[in-house]
């Protein structure tokens, strides 16, 4: 690929993102950097990657309101591939407006990045982040003890979609991504592009964003770590199905290689399972300081037997299973809020 769009560069993922980006292709390759806004992250970026912007390699184009009708055109000229990490989050609000503007904003954010990606005559792969809990229903699937794979759809109806912001979160993923397969199979033969939809787990680890800032209200993992094992007398529950930031990031990268990823998928992946009992105690046995902030893992707290499983094959083919495993995954979030406090 010689030219990259890349959305989402001011978040937790799509920092990652951007710096691997910079780092694991060719010098020739050129990445365009889409940001909400400039005044907010442009200063931290041209700190950081002075030199590739001064050289052209690195463009930062801001784009306030992505729902805007051909907001990315223009963006698209001379690109070969697209990673759209950018994603509208719920916040505590969940009224009827509140659930209808995020809801809307995925849509019509998707639906900008496929019309344009068409009408360009360049691009070529479009991928796109997704998430696990497009795959399975939160929080009952979770503990049916079956087994789910990338052909399962979570059967959420937008009925039950302002329940929780998980559950807003969960139904904006799942039908955006189904909405994006009918834009496809509507248009099958008429566009020059394939799709890949990447279904991340929780994502953890290390953050390059702008301001970083843990926060025990936000979803994610890093906030999942913060919130359940911080600051309380026993310990919650934490989602278990986990990767590294890093590693979601290198599936990403190498999502572009269409010789070696078959395009027009949906890839389902994680490292592995953490529990917060495991987690608990290896913070506290690799931080006594922390031990009067971080209880001791408890009764109820380790996986549950029936935790469901998943089928994972397809994607292991194609992007290994060699990753950074829990405790690395962990230790790094834990260290970035310490940093921060």
């Amino acid at each position: 690929m010689s030219s990259i769009l890349l959305t989402g560069a001011s978040g937790n993922l799509g920092a990652a993102l951007l710096d691997q980006l910079l780092t694991a292709t060719p010098s020739t390759t050129k990445i365009n950097a889409v940001l909400r806004s400039l005044a907010k992250t442009g200063a931290h970026l041209q700190s950081r990657y002075g030199s590739d912007i001064s050289s052209g390699r690195l463009t930062l184009t801001e784009i306030p309101d992505m729902t805007v009708p051909g907001a990315f055109d223009a963006s698209l000229r001379g690109v070969d591939a697209i990673i759209h990490a950018a994603t509208p989050l719920p916040g505590s609000d969940l009224s009827p407006e509140a659930v209808e503007a995020i809801v809307g904003a995925t849509y019509a954010i998707n639906d900008n990045m496929l019309s344009a990606a068409a009408k360009s005559g360049c691009v070529k792969r479009v991928i796109i982040t997704g998430s696990i809990v497009s795959v399975l229903q939160l929080p009952d699937d979770m503990t049916s003890g079956k087994t789910y794979s990338d052909a399962d759809f979570n059967p959420i109806t937008r009925e039950q979609a302002p329940t929780s912001g998980a559950s807003l979160y969960s139904y904006s993923k799942v039908s955006s991504e189904q909405r994006c397969w009918a834009w496809m199979e509507e248009r099958k033969g008429e566009v020059g592009f394939d799709l890949v939809f990447l279904l991340a787990p929780s994502i953890m680890g290390r953050s390059l964003e702008a301001g970083f800032k843990p926060s025990k209200t936000l979803l994610g993992g890093v906030s999942g770590v913060y919130r359940e094992l911080f600051d309380r007398e026993t310990v919650g529950f934490m989602f278990p199905y986990f990767m590294d930031v890093d590693d979601v990031a290198a599936i990403h990268i190498k999502a572009l290689d269409s010789s070696k990823v078959p395009g027009n998928e949906r890839y389902l992946f994680f490292d592995g399972v953490v529990s917060s009992n495991e987690a608990a105690n290896k913070i506290r046995e690799a931080y006594p300081q922390l031990r009067d902030r971080v209880p001791e893992g408890g009764e109820g707290k380790g996986l549950p037997p029936t935790l469901a499983q998943f089928d994972i094959s397809k994607a292991e083919k194609v992007f290994g299973n060699q990753w950074k495993g829990w405790w690395k995954t962990v230790d790094a979030s834990v260290k970035d809020i310490l940093e921060y406090e």
